[in-house]
Order: structure tokens, then C-alpha cells, then sequence
């Protein structure tokens, strides 16, 4: 429709162009989804309020997440960037080997977290890197940093089906 309205420069009627385009999957294809390829649990402090309101909004912005076969998964292009606006609180982070405050403090344990059920799955692991000090929730070197605009944690799909995130 664009391209018929660029080339025509005279007030002049077009035929609008309709392309109907089925989503992928469909809502059936999505009923089908009853295989289990990885989970993984971690625990948290509650009482620390700053620090779950963080872990509540990654996992929200994770969950339902699809990945379609050969997709990269990009945590930090789920989840976005960890903002006030967008609702993340200040809380501790680690940062070259120090404890300090930042928005979004904590959602490491959501990468952490799923890069676990993603290696039980056995998918490919495109980018990941670890903490500068130990974490309490995953054995030490078995968690995956993600800092928006420097360090993310991606996968790929290498199975022939789309894999739903829950």
C-alpha cells in the first residue's frame, strides 16, 4: 500500500494491500506444548522487598517468552532495560569485585536461574559470563551476569520446535 501511495503524487484513490499472516505458532500449535526440556529452582529472601519487586519484573518480562527453532534468546532484549521508569529498584550488585546499589539490583538470579534449566536442556549457550564474587543462589561458576548494554546471557534453539519460556 506504501509503494502504491509513494508513486502515485495526485490525490488519487489506491487499492490497499492485505497480507493476512498466520502467527507463529498458532494458538493450536501452543495447546501442543506439553514437554518439559529443563527447569531449574532458585531461592530468594522475600523481606527484601527492593531486590523481589527486581526478580518479580524480569521473570514476568521472561515469562511466555518464545524462541522459534534456530532463534538466539537475548535476556537483556526480554527483559529491556532495568530502569526506575520501568519500575526496578535500587539493589546490591556486584561490580569488580565490590557490593554496590543499583536499579535493578538482583535479576542476575532470573539469568542465573534460567541459563540452569537451559543447560539441563542442553541448548547451544551463545554468550554468558559470571559474577566477580561468588552468588548464594547457584553453585560458584554456575551463574550467568547480565548487565544491559555490556553483558547478556543468550542461547540458541537448536531443536526443531519453538520453545515456550515459563
Amino acid at each position: 500500500t506504501w509503494q502504491s501511495l509513494s508513486r502515485e503524487h495526485r490525490q488519487k484513490q489506491v487499492a490497499v494491500v492485505v497480507n493476512v499472516v498466520s502467527p507463529k505458532p498458532s494458538t493450536e500449535d501452543m495447546s501442543q506444548v506439553k514437554d518439559n526440556l529443563g527447569d531449574y529452582t532458585t531461592y530468594f529472601n522475600p523481606q527484601d522487598s527492593f531486590r523481589t519487586n527486581n526478580v518479580r519484573l524480569a521473570a514476568q518480562a521472561l515469562n511466555n517468552q518464545l524462541v522459534p527453532p534456530g532463534g538466539v534468546f537475548s535476556f537483556n532484549a526480554a527483559v529491556g532495560e532495568r530502569t526506575a521508569a520501568s519500575g526496578y529498584s535500587p539493589a546490591i550488585v556486584f561490580v569488580n569485585q565490590s557490593m554496590t546499589r543499583e536499579i535493578g539490583g538482583g535479576i542476575c538470579q532470573d539469568s542465573s536461574t534460567l541459563y540452569q534449566a537451559v543447560r539441563q536442556a542442553r541448548l547451544e549457550i551463545v554468550e554468558r559470563s559470571t559474577h566477580s564474587l561468588p552468588v548464594s543462589y547457584v553453585a560458584k561458576g554456575e551463574d550467568a551476569t547480565v548487565a544491559y548494554g555490556l553483558l547478556d546471557f543468550r542461547f540458541r534453539n537448536d531443536t526443531r520446535g519453538y520453545l515456550l519460556i515459563s
